[in-house]
């Protein structure tokens, strides 16, 4: 027997699921690292936007969506993963059906988060503030300590959080803005509309077609006459919403991106980016991009912790918000104390905390004797 053939009797068995492109996102840099290590075999199972996000990389994944929580839990059996990594959405989502099966055998699990938003709704089965032991996993791994303490507040367990940092950051690099001629704008779409009905979203007082309507009509009154983008989220289907109101405003050209590649080109383009919660806004300011967030009427405590950190400006009012682009537009780039904030998300080396905490448990399933074979 070959030393090739006995090194894949021993691979380390990791199954990676997500369904969100942000908590794929998140996982990405990690599925990579271990994909380069020839002892690990990872499976993938990929739903929702996720699977327009996998499209990069070229990787392989199951399509969780045309499995129900039975054929799930036979692949899963079939697998024999040592650790399973996911991913965090709202709804009945493919990561919490695979940390429920994850506890009926007893594998140990890890959830890595991305966002400092809907804590509670990524781990209820009813998007509900309502936690579900089931859909927690056995550790969930966060930003930093400002997640930790408003997760604790909203009842997790504090030794199930642990401080790696997000691997996505890892991966923000400084960029140029290519065209400096041209002021161009870059909005950031969300769905909020599709997300509250649907109960994944808390209601804070607006959606991206109030934002979009008061942005553009800002943009009128200042007399805006340059190149204006909206780059659309993975699960916006149609640009129609957005064309029934930039009718109302000819002068004006709308162009719509969408897709990774997609829009990084029009993020390089971009003088100024404006957006409402969206982790566009603050991957943007990571990488050297002045970033705007506005949130008209908002009724609930601003989530976009990037505001918070002083990374993008905010505006919550209507009528102070076309002062602000003006002056956002005439400012070259952000403010140069901003940078010892981003060093601390950029290089907290979280791909090597998440990768190492991965592998620990694997070693800690290893040791306490959990490698028998899972029953179907």
């Amino acid at each position: 027997m070959g030393r090739d053939t006995i090194g894949m009797m021993i691979k380390k068995r990791i199954l990676i699921a997500a369904q969100n492109a942000g908590g794929f996102n998140s996982l990405a840099p990690v599925i990579k690292a271990l994909k380069k290590r020839k002892k690990y075999e990872v499976k993938l199972i990929l739903a929702g936007a996720s699977k327009k996000s996998v499209k990069q990389y070229g990787w392989n994944y199951v399509d969780g969506e045309k499995f129900n929580i039975n054929k799930l839990r036979k692949l899963v059996a079939q697998f024999k993963p040592q650790c399973i990594a996911t991913g965090t959405s709202g709804g009945m989502s493919v990561e919490k059906k695979i940390i429920k099966i994850a506890h009926e055998y007893n594998i140990p699990s890890a959830a890595v988060l991305d966002f400092w938003i809907n804590y509670n709704i990524r781990f209820s089965f009813d998007n509900s503030k309502k936690l579900h032991p089931e859909a927690l996993p056995d550790h969930i791994l966060i930003m930093d300590n400002h997640a930790k303490r408003e997760m604790i507040n909203e009842g997790f367990p504090s030794e199930i959080l642990a401080i790696t940092g997000n691997p996505h950051f890892d991966t923000m690099k400084p960029i140029k803005q290519e065209n400096k001629k041209t002021k161009t704008i870059l909005f950031i779409d969300q769905p909020i509309s599709e997300s509250i009905k649907a109960g994944w979203h808390e209601n804070y007082g607006y959606t991206e077609l109030t934002a979009f309507s008061d942005i553009v009509h800002a943009l009128r009154k200042i007399g805006f006459k340059d190149e204006l983008i909206a780059a659309l989220h993975p699960r916006t289907e149609g640009k129609e919403k957005y064309e029934a109101i930039i009718k109302k405003y000819p002068e004006f050209k709308l162009q719509f991106s969408q897709g990774v590649r997609r829009n990084e080109k029009a993020l390089r383009k971009a003088h100024l980016v404006v957006g409402m919660t969206s982790i566009m806004l603050l991957e943007a300011a990571l990488r050297g991009r002045l970033a705007l967030s506005y949130q008209p009427k908002l009724k609930k405590t601003d989530p976009l912790k990037s505001n918070a950190l002083g990374l993008t400006a905010y505006v919550y009012k209507k009528e102070k918000l076309a002062a602000k682009i003006k002056k956002l537009l005439l400012q070259k780039k952000p403010e140069s104390k901003n940078q010892r904030i981003i060093d601390k998300y950029t290089k907290a080396n979280a791909t090597k905390n998440v990768v190492q905490f991965i592998e620990k448990m694997v070693r800690v399933y290893a040791i306490i004797g959990l490698l028998t074979r899972l029953e179907l």
